[in-house]
Formats: C-alpha cells, structure tokens, sequence
C-alpha cells in the first residue's frame, strides 16, 4: 500500500512539475510571439503609410501595454516626430481618414511642396498656393492605412500561428518523457 502512495505522489510530483513548466514556457512563448505579431503589424501599417519625407511613417511604432497572466494588450499608433505645429497622433488622424476643405497652414504646405515636387526657388510660393487651394477646395484623401494595415495583418492569421507556435512548445514539454532524475 505504501509503494502504490509513493508512485502516486511520485507521478503527481511529476505532473506538477510538468504542468508548471509548461504554463511558464506558454506564458514566456506567448509574450515573445505576441511582441513578434505587434511588429508584423506595425510593419502591415507602415508599408501603407504615405510618404513625403518620411516622418509620419518613422513615427509608427507599437507597444505593449499590458501582459498579465493570459491576457496581451498591444498598440500601434504615432508616437513621435513633428508634422509642423500638429501632434503626430493628430497628423496621423487626418492623413488616415483625410480631411474635409479646409484652408492648411502655408508652412507645411510649403515644405511639402519643396520636399516633393522640387520646383525652380522662384516658383515654390505659386505652387504652394495652388496645393492650398485645393486642398480649400476638396480637402484631403483618407489614405487608411491603420485600417487597411490591420485587415492585412488579420488577413495574414500571423497572431495565430504564432500563438500556436507556442501553445505547441508548452505541449511539448507536457508531452516529453520525464527527465533522468525523476526516474
């Protein structure tokens, strides 16, 4: 009887450690594998980002903003950089779903011009009040690419093969025969 209560604590013994090193690997795996799917997502984004010198785009990060136990929480968004006198994350706003007509500021229009057309010096201030008149007239284009980044990515399935990836490593280890010194 009491070899039957030592296999079965020994056997319980090994179950627990087995478990235990398991949900430490799924929850180490997942971390990595989720960091790895917000940076496939900021890359889905970032290559649908317009660009004129190239600032909205570098401003494009992610961050994880909570992991717990089983639980991930990430976001992408513009974080940094300086569009004229405009926060990123508001620079960003209007380039993602465009804006109605509206009379721009001459600076940034003026830079844009400079920046993008390259026109001869003496006709940049010509050029920059057609581009201001327009966008007086029609506003500008939404360009989408948070969303249109997103439904990439999503598209993709990324996350889950990546979540699966490491549900498969904690699997693993469940799964593997015991170690020489549990025998």
């Amino acid at each position: 009887m009491s070899e039957l209560v030592n296999v079965t604590i020994l056997f319980e013994t090994e179950m627990l450690w087995k478990y235990g090193l398991a949900m430490e690997t799924m929850r180490r795996e997942s971390a990595e594998k989720f960091e790895e799917s917000m940076v496939m997502l900021r890359y889905f984004i970032k290559r649908r980002t317009p660009v004129a010198f190239g600032g909205l785009r570098r401003s494009i990060d992610y961050e994880i903003e909570k992991v717990e136990r089983n639980e991930f929480m990430g976001i992408v968004r513009s974080v940094e950089g300086n569009e004229g006198a405009l926060t990123p994350w508001k620079y960003a706003w209007m380039v993602e779903e465009g804006t109605v007509p509206h009379w721009p500021p001459y600076e940034p229009i003026m830079r844009w011009v400079e920046g993008v057309l390259y026109p001869p010096w003496q006709e940049v201030n010509e050029i920059t009040f057609m581009v201001s008149r327009h966008i007086a007239r029609h506003g500008t284009p939404a360009s989408h690419m948070f969303r249109d980044g997103e439904q990439d990515f999503e598209a993709s399935n990324i996350l889950e093969t990546n979540m699966k990836e490491a549900a498969d490593a904690a699997m693993k280890i469940l799964t593997a025969p015991k170690p020489w010194w549990m025998f």
